[in-house]
């Protein structure tokens, strides 16, 4: 694909979704106790928001893809401190867990954005890669 992929018309729309809250950071997804690893409560709350906001899918999509994400904070420290990578695995990995596509590995395209604005929020949009 030539260009960005957010202005090109030759490709197909899969999906959209627009997240009332962001991720949490990768560095406090996981958390060490009485010998086991667990995930932390903050990665149980985001997974439970994107369950109940995000549109369903009837099967997963199994081809390859372009992804746009857009993370907007309403908190300047935190917009100023977090880390745009860490903020990704954890989204890429939620879209896997609940079934939106099968693998993140099929992700062959990234175009990230973090921003300020009035709320927290996170917005992606996952792309055809093959031609119309």
């Amino acid at each position: 694909m030539d260009g960005n992929l957010l202005y090109n018309t030759s490709v197909k729309k899969l999906y959209e979704f627009n997240i009332p809250d962001l991720p949490p950071s990768l560095n406090s997804v996981y958390k060490i106790g009485r010998g086991k690893m667990y995930k932390s409560d903050d990665v149980l709350v985001f997974e439970k928001i994107f369950a109940y906001t995000a549109p369903k899918l009837p099967a997963p999509i199994e081809e390859e893809v372009s992804l746009s994400l857009t993370f907007t904070f309403a908190d300047r420290r935190k917009y100023k401190m977090s880390d745009i990578d860490n903020l990704c695995k954890v989204m890429l990995d939620t879209l896997q867990k609940f079934g939106v596509i099968k693998n993140d590995r099929l992700i062959v395209e990234l175009n990230v954005k973090k921003e300020a604005g009035q709320k927290d929020s996170t917005v992606g949009l996952l792309y055809s890669k093959s031609p119309l």
